[in-house]
């Protein structure tokens, strides 16, 4: 009996899927017709299947929520109430049938529209309001803070005057409050995609130059101390790996700002033929032709590549990838 079922069903739904095609096809042959009667009821008639299966797709959400236990069904969200109520008013419908048709108790429905009118609670309809909440962020950095000074000495009133000169206004009580809670989970940082493998090209044997002042590589990177963020910018010569240029930024260095770095480099040290870079925004169209002025070609890396470490010849010289 099982298999008869399921040969049966299997049967229905394959007539099912060759009937639904058929009439679709013929609905879009006769939607390029050329009398506008002919399309104008082809797009009634899509309409009209369009509904059908709307109205079959909220039968079954209904149903489905029409089952669950009252206490265990999902609220609805402040903003989701005052469209119930729009669309109660929209529709002229009673309380027993909004209450019927979005699966709630009438009067919970009474209880929003005497929100509405003034007489109930008003976070039904806008949500509580939370006067004093502080973020997450002040709460992770208190806790940072004792964390890495756990020294008595440095006490809830030092920490607190540390974060007013920060910038961030709190009071030692409310460090207190904030210490005597369990600590905020970090929020989770996201994940990047993993590094390609190179691609097998010919050696460019700009990795390993083979005399001074051939190569240059620039890079930007951050450092966070404390609640302060710094960016270090720096040039490093490619034959003797020596730092010829480094200077410290409150922000991230626009491309002007590089470029005057490689420039003032240069007059000290001698204009190099090629600078390597990432593709970062501060190393695109601008920073590429102030280079150009100055006579350097300008060779940027891949996104995240990661080169294969294989034994090379002595004839050989590492890819620039």
């Amino acid at each position: 009996m099982p298999i008869a079922s399921t040969t049966v069903l299997n049967l229905v739904d394959a007539m099912a899927s060759v009937i639904g095609q058929a009439m679709q096809l013929a609905r879009t042959r006769l939607a390029s017709a050329a009398s506008p009667i002919m399309r104008l009821m082809i797009q009634r008639d899509h309409e009209v299947t369009e509904s059908e299966l709307l109205r079959r797709e909220l039968g079954i959400l209904r149903a489905g929520r029409e089952n669950m236990p009252p206490q265990k069904r999902p609220d609805y969200q402040p903003a989701q109430r005052l469209a119930i109520l729009q669309l109660m008013r929209l529709r002229d419908w009673n309380i027993k049938t909004t209450a019927r048709r979005f699966v709630i108790h009438e009067n919970t429905l009474r209880a929003w529209i005497k929100s509405v009118e003034g007489n109930g609670k008003p976070s039904l309809l806008a949500g509580a309001i939370a006067w004093n909440r502080m973020d997450d962020a002040v709460r992770w950095a208190a806790q940072e803070l004792r964390r890495i000074c756990p020294d008595p000495e440095f006490g809830t009133r030092t920490m607190a005057r540390h974060l007013l000169r920060a910038g961030i206004q709190i009071s030692r009580s409310t460090v207190q409050r904030v210490l005597r809670k369990a600590k905020p989970e970090k929020p989770p940082r996201k994940r990047q995609p993993p590094m390609a493998d190179a691609l097998g090209v010919r050696p460019h044997g700009l990795l390993k130059p083979k005399r001074p002042n051939h190569v240059w590589h620039s890079d930007i990177t951050q450092i966070r101390i404390l609640w302060f963020t710094f960016f270090v910018a720096a040039i490093l010569e490619g034959f003797s790996r020596k730092i010829l240029s480094l200077k410290v930024y409150a922000r991230t260095p626009c491309a002007r700002k590089m470029a005057a770095m490689v420039r003032g480099t240069a007059a000290r040290h001698g204009r190099p033929k090629f600078i390597i870079t990432d593709n970062g925004s501060q190393f695109r169209k601008q920073f590429g032709k102030a280079l150009r002025r100055q006579r350097i070609r300008q060779v940027r890396s891949r996104v995240r590549v990661k080169l294969k470490r294989k034994p090379q010849r002595c004839d050989e010289t590492p890819t620039l990838y």
